[in-house]
């Protein structure tokens, strides 16, 4: 991984495994430098550009099920105050007003992200998901609540340090008013051998050869579809990654992400 050769890994572990342990720390853990630099948080106008995007995908779900109406509104209204619950623990750098209310950019990202794959894949209502890199657990936050009780499983594959920290948030989360069983999150070990969703936000991408095609096939070719946020270092290597993917027996549609990081595209894949 581009920053695990930069000799920040073990600095960044240490950031994690002191906000996982330290109370004071867990309040701010997205605001400790390691955490930042690799996990970093986007700049306000990336913020807006998801809040845009979230906003016309999560209305577009909706809206295929519900009328515009009132309780149109009122769903579109719930939705936004959930993924609003990601903020309850962790600080930002940055927030911005929205017409849901004040919501960190790291959490207008994920709200993007469960758009997009509502638009992308339909109603995952059953679904396993198995997302690599999940960090904290801010995008499964956010595709729980708004496949409210109704997600299979979802899987988090990261590292020991790391899965510690997600536990800890989902066990604070618990006490806030979630509309989702947090059982129903697996943290590390076995994920399924088949018939599930693979997401990744930059973290497989961020890997290099020979361990990127070792995960693809590990975790991507046994997939039925997948979502991932690519920011390879060239655009030789996003070409490359694409055809593996076609290879594989996925249709893959890619759409650009807002340039705060150079290139970064956005992946979907569903098997033919």
């Amino acid at each position: 991984m581009p920053w695990t050769s930069t000799g920040q890994t073990a600095s960044y572990l240490d950031s994690v495994v002191k906000a996982t342990n330290d109370n004071t720390a867990f309040q701010m853990f997205k605001t400790l430098p390691f955490v930042y630099t690799v996990v970093g948080s986007s700049e306000p106008a990336h913020a807006f550009a998801c809040l845009q995007s979230a906003y016309q995908t999560i209305s577009a779900s909706i809206s295929a099920s519900l009328p515009i109406s009132s309780a149109f509104s009122a769903a579109l209204s719930a939705a936004f105050a959930n993924f609003r619950l990601n903020d309850s623990y962790g600080g930002s750098f940055y927030t911005i007003n929205t017409p849901f209310g004040s919501m960190t950019s790291d959490t207008l990202r994920y709200a993007q992200s469960t758009g997009m794959m509502a638009q992308g894949f339909g109603n995952l209502s059953g679904s396993n998901i198995v997302e690599f890199g999940p960090f904290y657990g801010g995008l499964a936050h956010c595709m729980l609540s708004f496949w409210t009780g109704s997600i299979g499983a979802y899987y988090m594959v990261d590292l020991p340090e790391v899965m510690g920290l997600s536990q800890a948030y989902f066990n604070s989360m618990s006490v806030q008013p979630i509309m989702y069983n947090t059982a129903s999150l697996i943290y590390g070990g076995t994920v399924p051998t088949a018939s599930y969703i693979f997401i990744s936000e930059y973290a497989l991408t961020e890997f290099t050869e020979p361990d990127l095609t070792n995960l693809f096939n590990q975790y991507v070719t046994a997939s039925d579809a997948f979502f991932i946020r690519t920011n390879f270092a060239d655009v030789g290597q996003y070409i490359s990654f694409v055809a593996s993917c076609s290879a594989a027996g996925f249709i893959v549609s890619a759409s650009a992400e807002p340039a705060y990081r150079k290139p970064n595209i956005i992946l979907i894949g569903v098997k033919k």
